[in-house]
Order: structure tokens, then sequence, then C-alpha cells
């Protein structure tokens, strides 16, 4: 998983960890952990974070990817 790509599309989007963390439904401390590599997330989990960032799970396991991650606004 491509860790750096999470948080680039959290800071592109323009929210804070506790904003994603609260609509994917997980704690804080989770999203936090997942973010900084320090815990693989389970697939569902990924699935709800991808869709807080509009984006199919597979954007963050993936180099080159056709799937962007549109600004806030």
């Amino acid at each position: 998983m491509e860790r750096k790509k999470l948080k680039e599309a959290r800071i592109k989007k323009g929210l804070l960890q506790s904003q994603v963390a609260e609509k994917a439904q997980i704690s804080l401390s989770h999203y936090s952990a997942i973010e900084r590599g320090f815990r693989n997330p389970a697939y569902g989990v990924m699935v709800r974070i991808a869709n807080v960032f509009g984006v199919k799970p597979d954007y963050f396991f993936y180099s080159k990817n056709q799937h962007k991650v549109e600004n806030k606004g």
C-alpha cells in the first residue's frame, strides 16, 4: 500500500485525519496508524476509506493509476 498517496489524497481533499476517520467509521488512532504505516487496513476498511476520497481501493496500491482524487470544492 502506498501510504504517501493516502496522505496526499487527504490533504488534496482538505480533510483532517479525524474527518477521514469519522467518514470511514473508524477511530482516529486506527486511521492515523494506517496512514503512517503502522497498521494494514482490512479490505472493508480500505473500501470505506477509498469511498471518502471517491476512488477505488486499488488507487492506494499502485504507483500509476488513472483514478484521481478531485480537489476540495
